[in-house]
């Protein structure tokens, strides 16, 4: 994606941490209007007065399909899902693969939210003690093994995001959908650590 597509390097997140940041994105209205100043398994939810971006899609025709969950509002259906799937990484290509198939021969456009939860905490502790001895450490942190076991963990994730990633690109043009098709890979608030998630 970086090597084909756009780049957007210098941009910024309204509210960092995941439920109003992705309800942000959604809306096309900073949390404070939008209504989710907060998490939604705290009690938070996206003003029902607007249109979020898979309703607007839905009604204007297309197909609207997300995978594990979103957390943009209390109720996926709401928001303008016509089917959801399940929470399991591991399912996620295949259930892309699943719906490129179905719209391989259709002209009828469609709408995929594919999130994965691989780097979002709490890691797994089985990090590269290789990895986590050569690379660098961000020079805002402390650099102490604790810290590179951390951040190794989360690269080993962002390997497993892209190989994700790496596998929807192949199903788009395994389905003759790649031309047609606009991928967007973004993020609700970066990376778990010091200055970016919960960091303004």
């Amino acid at each position: 994606l970086a090597e084909e597509g756009t780049r957007l390097d210098n941009y910024f997140c309204s509210y960092p941490v995941c439920c109003p940041s992705r309800a942000g994105m959604m809306a096309g209205l900073i949390p404070h209007a939008n209504g989710m100043s907060g998490q939604v398994n705290r009690g938070w939810d996206m003003s029902h007065e607007l249109t979020p971006m898979p309703r607007v899609l839905k009604d204007a025709g297309y197909k609207t399909y997300m995978t594990s969950f979103t957390h943009e509002s209390a109720d996926s259906v709401w928001e303008g899902y016509d089917e959801i799937s399940g929470v399991k990484d591991a399912d996620k290509p295949a259930y892309a693969n699943s719906v490129y198939a179905r719209h391989a021969e259709s002209p009828e456009p469609f709408l995929l939210s594919v999130n994965t939860q691989a780097v979002h905490r709490p890691f797994m502790d089985d990090h590269d003690e290789e990895l986590a001895g050569t690379m660098a450490v961000p020079p805002w942190m402390p650099d102490d093994p604790c810290t590179r076991a951390d951040i190794a963990c989360f690269h080993r994730y962002v390997r497993e995001s892209d190989a994700q990633v790496g596998q929807i690109l192949e199903s788009l043009d395994k389905h003759g959908l790649a031309d047609s098709t606009l991928v967007i890979f973004t993020t609700d608030h970066g990376m778990p650590f010091a200055r970016a998630k919960h960091t303004l």
